[in-house]
């Protein structure tokens, strides 16, 4: 990702970005659908509110999650276990971009020694 970032500027940042979002917004998607539930979601839930910390800045039991927040907090827990995934996509769409983003694109957003791609805006 470093090699990434070295070469490409901030076009690894908003692929990065991107990709991110929309995983973390189709998780969130699938499980307000119903698309994702079942044990482990429930095991995931009572844990959750059974946290030591929020317990001691609320009180025992005087405030749980509500249902939206807590479809956000399993879909944001499933986007992490995604990261491998995600890495590679972003390996994969950065130079894909490069050749199909205008010169001028990528040298705004940071890119450097590109094969082919040398100079700045409009060569």
């Amino acid at each position: 990702m470093t090699e990434l970032w070295k070469r490409y500027g901030w076009l690894t940042v908003i692929t990065w970005l991107g990709v991110y979002v929309t995983f973390l917004s189709g998780m969130f998607a699938a499980r307000r659908a119903g698309l994702i539930k079942g044990m482990a979601a429930k095991d995931v839930e009572a844990k959750i509110n059974s946290f030591e910390i929020k317990k001691r800045l609320y009180g025992p039991d005087h405030i749980k999650l509500s249902p939206v927040a807590m479809d956000f907090l399993i879909a944001w827990l499933l986007v992490k276990t995604t990261e491998p995934i995600r890495l590679l996509l972003v390996v994969g769409l950065v130079p894909l971009l490069v050749r199909r983003l205008p010169r001028w694109v990528l040298f705004r957003l940071g890119a450097k020694n590109i094969p082919g791609r040398t100079g700045g805006p409009g060569l």
